[in-house]
Order: C-alpha cells, then structure tokens, then sequence
C-alpha cells in the first residue's frame, strides 16, 4: 500500500515533487515564480551569497545546536523563526 504522507518540502526549490533534494540545484521555486535563496554545493545548504545554512534547521524537529545559530534561517525565505518545513 501507498503512504499518504507528504514528502518532505525541499529547502532549495520548496516543492515536494519527487527529486534528489540533496542534490537539488533550481534557481526558481517549484512553482517557478520566486528566485531560489539557497543551493545544495556537496551535500549542504548554501545561501546564493556563499553563507551556509543549518539543514537540520529545515526540517519539522528543528536542529537543538546553539553553536551555529546563525545558520538556524529558512532556506525559502531568510527568516530565523522558522525553517523550510
């Protein structure tokens, strides 16, 4: 049987299509109207002005490290109070 679960958004082009988000490389959001804040360069999130990005911070759990809060921003929006999901 099929899951109905959403799948995860991805913090690049914030679609939930089936794709390599690890790897994902769009310049435009999935519905192609807003440019893309953030590229995946080897596995990690890396904003279009070279400054990295918790991915931890994307997901529902959040990420709990107080070592690197200035990487805690959404990936689709720049914010820090919340991430992608």
């Amino acid at each position: 049987s099929h899951s109905s679960k959403a799948l995860s958004v991805c913090p690049v082009c914030l679609g939930r299509h089936p794709h390599w988000i690890v790897d994902c490389q769009a310049t435009k959001t999935w519905d192609d109207m807003f440019d893309t804040l953030c590229t995946c360069i080897n596995r990690a999130l890396i904003m279009r002005d070279k400054r990295p990005i918790c991915n931890d911070w994307q997901h529902e759990t959040k990420c709990s490290s107080t070592s690197h809060d200035g990487h805690h921003i959404c990936s689709g929006c720049g914010v820090s109070s919340h991430g992608a999901q």
